[in-house]
């Protein structure tokens, strides 16, 4: 377990501890939040490169994207239902 110390200003560690938001399991879950929210970006860059280096295969930018956020949604629904 890696532990990791932050200097943020006053006035925001106290709104953040009123919140709650301080705790290790909650700070946890933040950053966790925050690389799959960065892996999904980098899912769909890579189906708009495979979109446009595939213009014959029949796929749209659009339609890539769409399906790509489609699968992700799907992802996200079936780990909310199980916590």
């Amino acid at each position: 377990m890696t532990r990791v110390a932050i200097e943020i200003p006053d006035k925001l560690a106290a709104r953040a501890r009123a919140e709650g938001l301080l705790r290790p399991r909650v700070v946890r879950a933040m950053i966790e939040e925050r690389l799959r929210r960065q892996a999904g970006r980098r899912l769909l860059k890579m189906a708009d490169h495979l979109a446009a280096a595939n213009p014959s295969k029949g796929f749209t930018s659009e339609q890539v994207r769409k399906d790509v956020q489609a699968e992700i949604a799907a992802v996200r629904a079936s780990k909310s239902r199980k916590c």
